[in-house]
């Protein structure tokens, strides 16, 4: 030993008690208990005590003078909570120079070192045992250097089986290895603190229980990490209170977005797994009292149909739950051995609860739905007019979010004349007053066509009903009139989206509209439109819930224009749902009304029209006439001179057929006889006679300069009068021919 003595010992202070020896067996022979009264300890700092010649009575020195120590040498120091101490050694047998005292001196500073980590870690094992969390201490790479008992009660790790290569691996969940390593690299790297929620192993049950665990770094004086230590606090309860709950809004929300029972059973059998088991499987009884499997679900997606046709419930379900007044859930684990706890219990019943509501919610709708939808379809035409040379389609499309009827229709039906009155329109809001409006708006419009085939005149008198009737609700309203003989479209529009004409070069016109809607009460006057349509061609009308399906009013109008465009090139049965289909994805946002007509050639070249005998009807029967010669192919220099026949034979008709001034008719006849346009007027009156100005004028004859002037038009002109009536008949060779041939 430094000093040579061959007793040693260290004497710590102890209050009330005064100095309890430490040390080995062989200081047994030295006091255990030096009582101090005064507290003061041994004279002097580290010295070399000679007891034999000190005279000065000492009760700590007495003690030792009592059992035979005559010399001995002491250094105090003090332990971690600066508890006074004293290393002594008895009877030196080396010389005790300042050299010798001085590193006696400083062994004792570095024992009080010593011990006081000793204390430290003695105080730091009994205070992580103490505690609730699990505790390890982890050496700079990781492994591990001590851990507390809980650590080692609940994952049923030794230290021995954790300092092993991945030993600690067999705690953590598989899933979580991934974001624990990311998360020490941060922490290595000092970028953040570790601190990590993951799943630990419970070695009494097998099953994984959340912690949150935080780690922090020791450092020595250059920064640099000389050991960690880590604490694991049980958060399983709140983690999973807080998953189940995000599980159940997202699940719920999901269940309820729709209003189809079908996509809701499902949706359930899909949301419900892995948080509710491997499987889940949804059953309802069938008219037959049978309980049947509808909808499942499973984490291998190859072995849902397996589970459809699996009894219910199936084998090795862990609870089976019911669904409304009908139904059914199973929800289960491969392999089975695993049951649910009472919270996936909990959480199983609050999802089928909420999904019985929303099921309840999309039975009633689609009740509601089918209700709405056969009396919107009611208020419908049941079927579309039949006209030589023109096809009619039409499609009405409800909201696919609401059950109510809609205010939207289409109407076409065919007037007295022969011609074809169309209307479309769709009255503000929903429910019953919307669906009534629009039947009375309807039948106003058919009723006021009768009377008048003029569509600015009908929307002006069906305004002035509804003023009268008080009415205050917005409807936007297009009624027009085609002519197919004469190839034009008559139409007026109350504020509702413009008419499209597709021609057969696929190009699209938007056709002018405006003024404003019916139901305001302004009593407005409204224009009145005229387009000329052409052979092969295609009529569009339609209600802005296709215009403003995903309210892009600029975009919605372009992809109506594309879409008539490729439907007049590339056609349909029904042409009208055609084009809802390539313009909306999915559901309607809002009603949808399409009436399209097609406006084909007509291959048989004959026409028959019926006229008022009034001024009126003149330009309207030159027009048929020259549609007709049109769509025959007569080149125009030839058809300028035939409805230049034409007007002169029906004006003759109108002026001079009812000489009584009553009300008459005419017809006009056409058809393609051996190459020849034959034209017929023909009226059931019985004309005027006049006085002959010059007698023996030939021009004059049989009526004045009328006949003469057809005659000189056509190659072939008649006239031939019977009891009932007169009828007038041109002849015009199709195709040009030298004039000198005509007839004169």
């Amino acid at each position: 030993m430094l000093v040579g003595a061959h007793l040693a010992a260290v004497y710590i202070q102890v209050p009330s008690l005064g100095w309890r020896r430490t040390g080995g067996a062989e200081s047994r022979s030295l006091p255990t208990v030096l009582p101090d009264p005064d507290a003061g300890g041994l004279p002097g700092a580290s010295a070399f005590l000679d007891l034999a010649v000190a005279d000065e009575p000492h009760p700590l020195l007495d003690r030792f003078r009592d059992i035979g120590i005559e010399r001995m040498v002491a250094a105090p120091f003090s332990i971690a909570d600066e508890t006074p101490a004293y290393l002594t050694a008895f009877d030196p047998s080396n010389d005790l120079g300042p050299e010798v005292r001085d590193a006696f001196s400083a062994l004792a500073v570095h024992l009080g070192t010593v011990l006081e980590r000793i204390a430290g870690a003695d105080r730091f094992r009994a205070i992580a045992d103490a505690i609730p969390q699990l505790v390890l201490a982890l050496r700079p790479d990781l492994s591990i250097e001590w851990c507390n008992g809980r650590w080692t009660a609940f994952t049923g790790l030794s230290l021995e089986a954790m300092q092993e290569r991945d030993g600690l691996h067999v705690a953590l969940h598989p899933d979580d290895l991934e974001t624990i390593e990311r998360a020490w690299e941060h922490a290595h790297a000092g970028d953040a603190p570790f601190e990590v929620v993951h799943r630990l192993r419970n070695a009494a049950d097998g099953t994984y229980r959340w912690h949150l665990v935080r780690a922090v770094a020791m450092r020595d004086g250059n920064g640099l990490i000389t050991r960690w230590f880590s604490t694991a606090t049980d958060v399983d309860e709140s983690r999973r209170q807080a998953n189940a709950s995000r599980f159940l809004a997202a699940a719920s929300e999901a269940v309820s977005a729709s209003l189809d029972v079908g996509t809701t059973l499902r949706t359930l059998a899909d949301v419900s797994i892995p948080d509710l088991g491997d499987w889940c499987v949804v059953a309802q009884t069938q008219p037959d009292g049978a309980i049947r499997s509808v909808a499942a679900a499973h984490i291998d997606p190859d072995r849902t149909k397996r589970l459809l046709k699996q009894p219910f419930p199936p084998a090795g379900a862990s609870v089976s739950l019911p669904l409304g007044q009908d139904g059914e859930v199973a929800f289960g684990y491969d392999g089975g051995g695993r049951g649910f706890d009472e919270r996936m219990v909990r959480t199983a019943q609050e999802l089928v609860q909420r999904a019985g509501n929303a099921i309840d919610n999309a039975r009633r709708y689609e009740r509601e739905h089918r209700v709405a939808d056969a009396l919107q379809r009611a208020l419908l035409p049941p079927y579309l007019p039949s006209a030589r040379g023109l096809r009619f389609h039409a499609v009405y499309r409800p909201n696919a979010e609401e059950a109510n009827v809609g205010g939207d229709w289409y109407d076409a039906f065919t007037l007295p004349s022969g011609r074809v009155a169309l209307s479309i329109g769709d009255v503000g809001g929903h429910g019953l007053e919307a669906a009534i409006t629009m039947g009375r708006v309807r039948e106003m419009i058919r009723t006021a066509a009768i009377g008048d085939e003029n569509p600015a005149t009908i929307l002006a008198r069906v305004d002035d009903v509804l003023a009268l009737g008080g009415a205050d609700t917005m409807i936007t309203v297009l009624v027009g009139v085609i002519d197919r003989e004469a190839l034009s479209f008559r139409y007026a529009s109350a504020g509702h989206p413009a008419p499209l004409v597709a021609a057969h070069d696929r190009t699209v016109r938007v056709m002018p509209t405006g003024d404003v809607p019916l139901g305001l009460g302004l009593r407005a006057l409204y224009g009145l439109h005229e387009i000329a349509l052409v052979p092969d061609s295609l009529l569009v009308l339609y209600t802005d819930g296709l215009l403003e399906f995903d309210h892009d009013i600029i975009g919605g109008e372009a992809r109506i224009v594309a879409a008539v465009a490729d439907e007049r090139r590339d056609p349909h049965v029904n042409r009208a749902e055609a084009i809802v289909e390539r313009i909306i994805e999915g559901n309607a946002q809002d009603d949808i009304a399409v009436l399209a007509v097609s406006i084909d050639p007509i291959a048989a070249p004959v026409i028959a029209v019926q006229f008022e005998a009034t001024p009126e009807s003149a330009p309207q029967a030159r027009a048929v006439v020259s549609a007709f010669a049109r769509e025959l192919g007569m080149p125009e220099e030839r058809l300028f001179d035939l409805i230049l026949a034409v007007g002169e034979a029906t004006n003759n008709a109108i002026e001079h057929a009812y000489v009584d001034g009553a009300p008459g008719t005419f017809v006009v006849r056409a058809s393609l006889v051996e190459g020849r346009l034959v034209v017929e007027i023909e009226d059931r009156g019985i004309w005027r006679r006049r006085e002959r100005i010059v007698p023996s004028d030939p021009f004059l004859d049989e009526r004045g300069r009328g006949i003469s002037l057809m005659r000189m038009l056509c190659e072939g002109v008649s006239v031939e009068r019977t009891a009932a009536g007169t009828v007038v008949r041109l002849a015009v060779q199709l195709r040009e021919e030298s004039v000198a041939s005509r007839p004169r």
